[in-house]
C-alpha cells in the first residue's frame, strides 16, 4: 500500500535543506582580526558567484548625447564603454544648488521599462505619461531630488532596462500588465549563466565604471561617494557596495531581506538569482561586507513585494558585524507605513554621512 504521507514535491526538501545546511561563510566573527579573514574569504567567493573577478577595463570612451537646463540642475545624457562591444547611457545630474565641492552620489533604478529615465523625471512612452502619479507613489524620481538638494548626481541605465532591453526576444512583464515593471532580464540571465556570468554581476560591473567615469568629471567633488537604489535598484547596490571599497555611504529601499524569505517561495525576476549562494551565505552575510561604512535600510511596512518581517530579521542579523567594528551608529533603518518605494528619510541619512566634516 502505497504511503499517504510520502512527499513527491521537490520544494519542501530544497527549503529543509536550507534549514539544515549553515551557509559556510556565514558572519561569526568575534574579533577584528577575524572580521578581516572572512571578509576576504566571503569577497573572493561572491566575486566568483557572480560571474566574473576583475576584467580588463577598456576607455571609457564618454560621449555626450545630449544636455538640457533642469532649473535646478544642468542634466547632461552620456554613453560610456562599459566592456568590450557594450556601451551604457547614463544621465549626469549637475546641481546649481549650493557651491562645489559636490557629494557625489550614484543612484540606481529598480525594475521597469523606463529604466533610469524615471530616476530623473522623464517619461518614456506615453502610457507612461497618462500614469505620472506611478513616479510620484514610488518616490521614484530620487534622482531628481538629490541634484535638487545638491549632489553631484550619476545614473546609468541597468542592463535590460530601458534603451537596454534586449532586441528579439520575449519582454517580461512582473506586473500583470503593468509596463513599469517589464523588462528583458529573463533573456540576460539566461544567456549570463550559459556562459558562467549573472545579470547582477554584470550590473554591478557597469556601476563601478559608472564611478570610474564619475570620478573623472570636471567638477569638484568630495570623497564620500553615496549609492542608492531602490528595488532592483537596491539588489544593485548591495552587492556593489559589499565589493567595492568606494561607496561610502548606502542607502537600500525595498529590497533587503532574506533569500529564504523573498526568494525561495515565491516566483521573483530571474536577474535576483545567483547559483550557489546559499551555500555560503544569507542577504545578512552579504550586507555585512560594508560594515563599517554607513548603511540605511528601508522598508515600507505594506510592501507587497519584501515581507517586513524578514526585513526586521536580517536587519537584527546585521547588527553583531557593525557591533564587531564600534559601528552601531553607521547602521540604520527605516521601517516606515508605506509600500514599495523609496522614503524621504534616505535624504536625512545622505545628507549626514555624505558631509566631509562629518
Amino acid at each position: 500500500m502505497t504511503d499517504p504521507n510520502r512527499e513527491y514535491r521537490t520544494l519542501p526538501g530544497l527549503w529543509r535543506a536550507y534549514e539544515e545546511v549553515p551557509r559556510r561563510l556565514r558572519f561569526n566573527a568575534q574579533t577584528p582580526t577575524e572580521w578581516h579573514a572572512w571578509h576576504e574569504a566571503l569577497v573572493q567567493i561572491v566575486w566568483d558567484l557572480l560571474g566574473h573577478g576583475p576584467r580588463d577595463a577598456y576607455p571609457l570612451e564618454p560621449e555626450v548625447i545630449e544636455t538640457s537646463d533642469e532649473g535646478s540642475f544642468r542634466l547632461e545624457k552620456i554613453s560610456l564603454r562599459c566592456d568590450a562591444d557594450v556601451f551604457m547611457p547614463c544621465y549626469v545630474l549637475i546641481p546649481k544648488l549650493g557651491y562645489p565641492p559636490y557629494r557625489p552620489v550614484l543612484a540606481l533604478h529598480g525594475h521597469g521599462i523606463g529604466g533610469a529615465a524615471h530616476l530623473v523625471g522623464r517619461h518614456v512612452t506615453d502610457e507612461q505619461r497618462r500614469e505620472e502619479d506611478w513616479i510620484s507613489s514610488k518616490n521614484y524620481d530620487y534622482a531628481r531630488q538629490l541634484a535638487e538638494r545638491g549632489y553631484l548626481v550619476i545614473a546609468p541605465e541597468q542592463r535590460g532596462f530601458g534603451e537596454r532591453m534586449e532586441r528579439g526576444v520575449s519582454m517580461v512583464d512582473y506586473a500583470d500588465g503593468h509596463a513599469f515593471w517589464a523588462s528583458t532580464c529573463r533573456a540576460l540571465q539566461h544567456n549570463a549563466l550559459l556562459l558562467g556570468k549573472t545579470a547582477i554581476g554584470l550590473r554591478v560591473w557597469d556601476a563601478m565604471r559608472a564611478i570610474d567615469y564619475l570620478r573623472t568629471r570636471p567638477e569638484p567633488q568630495t570623497e564620500r561617494l553615496a549609492c542608492v537604489g531602490l528595488s532592483g535598484g537596491a539588489s544593485t547596490a548591495m552587492f556593489l557596495a559589499a565589493l567595492d571599497q568606494r561607496v561610502w555611504a548606502t542607502v537600500l529601499s525595498g529590497y533587503f531581506s532574506s533569500f529564504r524569505a523573498y526568494l525561495m517561495p515565491y516566483i521573483a525576476c530571474e536577474c535576483n538569482y545567483i547559483p550557489r549562494i546559499l551555500e555560503f551565505a544569507e542577504m545578512a552575510d552579504l550586507a555585512a561586507l560594508i560594515a563599517p561604512r554607513p548603511l540605511l535600510i528601508q522598508a515600507g511596512r505594506y510592501d507587497e513585494t519584501i515581507p517586513i518581517k524578514a526585513t526586521e530579521t536580517a536587519f537584527e542579523d546585521l547588527r553583531p558585524a557593525y557591533s564587531l567594528l564600534d559601528a552601531d551608529h553607521r547602521l540604520v533603518s527605516d521601517f516606515f507605513d508605506g509600500g514599495h518605494a523609496f522614503n524621504d528619510a534616505a535624504f536625512a541619512f545622505l545628507e549626514r554621512w555624505t558631509d566631509p566634516d562629518g
